[in-house]
């Protein structure tokens, strides 16, 4: 997955302005509302096909522990085909 290329898309999906989020970004309390999951979990399903829920998002404190949990998840899925 290209970490960067995925922000800015992740960025767009919440309807977040430019420069839009970094690894550091944080992702709490002004971030998650119910549109914004729900963006984003479509994003996660459509750009990797993976299912993610709102519980797992809303429990990355950054974008990058966002990142991490997507990736595990990846490698764990495709070490499991």
């Amino acid at each position: 997955m290209d970490r960067t290329a995925f922000l800015t898309k992740l960025t767009d999906a919440l309807g977040l302005d430019n420069p839009g989020l970094s690894e550091t970004s944080p992702l709490g309390e002004g971030i998650w509302d119910s549109f914004a999951l729900l963006g984003a979990i479509a994003l996660v399903d459509q750009e990797l096909g993976l299912a993610v829920t709102a519980a797992e998002l809303q429990g990355c404190a950054t974008a990058g522990d966002l990142l991490t949990l997507l990736e595990q998840r990846k490698a764990s899925e495709s070490a499991g085909s």
